[in-house]
């Protein structure tokens, strides 16, 4: 029974922070932090070593 309600608290715990990263990402906090990154390794650079 213990491990019943441990297991529901750290699925509403786990729930709660999905919720609050979907409201950052809808209010754009995390899109511009995505867009200000410096660029990959696959994409297109200014030199290329080869």
């Amino acid at each position: 029974m213990v491990g019943i309600t441990i297991l529901v608290l750290a699925l509403a715990i786990a729930v709660g922070i999905c919720w609050l990263i979907l409201r950052s990402v809808r209010a754009g906090a995390v899109r511009v932090d995505i867009e200000d990154r410096a660029p990959g390794p696959n994409s297109e650079g200014p030199a290329d070593p080869r």
